[in-house]
């Protein structure tokens, strides 16, 4: 019997071996290049670690003044701008930073808009970003200080047409009346002067000198300007009258006897009258016009008189003319007390509280002695009492 060989392990071994051998030859092969492979993507991992940037966003400085760029090996480069406007509103670009222009500042902190604060005119921020101007101050030239009323005389209107309206050089506005001198006013509707008082005029058509010319007694210019009383006529009391009509005419022939001007003359009595026997002027007339007069300023011989004149015919005659009156009675009375020196206060002095006094009664009239500012008893305050009062100005200081 023949025997079989069983094989020997030796060679089942290598029939084994020769897949692990292939995977073994493939492995070797592979290995190297996967090893690669790995560097490489631990390289970039670790250069993208290491790196500045990935884009040119992550380059931002916050500073305009620089151009931010991502470069290819991920450093930022930061490039100094050339156009030095860069940096935003009145700032400007040197050696890579801001600078704000003079005047200005960045008082808000925010880059993007610039230096936004003008320190020269900006009240908030005057001189520097922490000095604010008080409310009634505006800033100048980096200074606070008072704020001007006015740039222009415009400014200064005060819808007043008696001022003249002026910008002074400081910026206040000054407010100047407008004068239109002696016994004279500036009306306010019209802005046009115009006289205090009806007794004077502006005859002369020049308001430099005022209102000089009194209405009252003026023969050229009768109760106004031009108004001019015919021959035979005088004016008293801004009316012509006829001198040869009652009572004007007996009015003349007592300030002619008497030597002193009409004006100086009172009508005190006129009236229809009855008298007693031992009262007539004449013997049987005891009844008709009485008149009677009174002188208010001393004659040549320094006394005052009364004049009492009764007419010849009855009370029913109209006793027009001078010649139907007779004179019943003449006797001496006091002369009105008038402060002779324009002393009205009585205080010894002549300043200007006695000129405030005639200022204010300018133009009264009434009974001499009783009318106040009256310096020469005529009982009209006017241009006179003002003559009387300026030479006596200062007596008694």
């Amino acid at each position: 019997m023949v025997k079989k060989l069983k094989p020997s392990f030796s060679s089942q071994r290598g029939v084994v071996q020769l897949p692990i051998l292939i995977g073994l030859l493939i492995l070797a092969i592979a290995l190297p290049a996967t090893t690669r492979l790995v560097q490489e993507r631990q390289e970039i991992r670790e250069k993208a670690t290491e790196s500045e940037c990935q884009t040119d966003a992550d380059c931002d400085d916050d500073n305009l003044c620089t151009t931010d760029t991502c470069a290819a090996d991920g450093s930022c480069v930061n490039t100094d701008v050339a156009d030095e406007t860069s940096c935003g509103t009145n700032a400007v670009c040197t050696s890579g930073i801001c600078f704000c222009q003079t005047g200005y500042d960045d008082c808000d902190g925010d880059i993007n808009n610039g230096c936004e604060a003008d320190l020269m005119t900006n009240k908030d921020s005057c001189g520097s970003c922490v000095n604010q101007c008080a409310a009634n101050e505006v800033c100048q030239n980096g200074t606070c200080e008072y704020e001007s009323e006015c740039q222009t005389d415009a400014d200064c209107d005060d819808d007043n047409l008696c001022t003249t309206d002026t910008c002074a050089a400081d910026g206040s506005c000054e407010y100047t009346p407008i004068s239109c001198n002696e016994n004279a006013e500036c009306n306010s509707s019209t802005g046009n002067c115009q006289c205090s008082f009806d007794t004077v005029g502006n005859c002369d058509d020049n308001w430099d000198n005022g209102c000089e010319t009194l209405l009252t007694n003026n023969k050229e210019h009768c109760g106004s300007c031009g108004n001019a009383c015919p021959k035979d006529y005088v004016c008293l009391q801004r009316e012509c009258a006829d001198i040869g009509i009652y009572p004007v005419c007996l009015i003349k022939n007592t300030s002619d006897e008497l030597g002193i001007d009409m004006k100086y003359i009172s009508n005190i009595e006129d009236n229809n009258a009855q008298w007693g026997e031992e009262d007539a002027c004449e013997e049987g007339n005891r009844e008709g016009k009485k008149l009677v007069l009174q002188s208010l300023y001393p004659d040549s011989n320094n006394k005052c008189w009364q004049y009492e004149y009764h007419t010849a015919g009855s009370a029913d005659d109209l006793a027009i003319h001078c010649v139907q009156y007779r004179t019943c009675e003449t006797e001496e009375i006091d002369c009105p007390q008038c402060p002779a020196n324009a002393d009205f206060n009585d205080d010894g002095k002549v300043d200007e509280f006695d000129y405030g006094i005639l200022i204010a009664h300018f133009g009264d009239e009434g009974i001499p002695g009783e009318v106040v500012g009256d310096a020469n008893c005529d009982g009209v305050v006017d241009e006179f009492d003002y003559g009387i009062l300026i030479a006596h100005f200062g007596e008694g200081e």
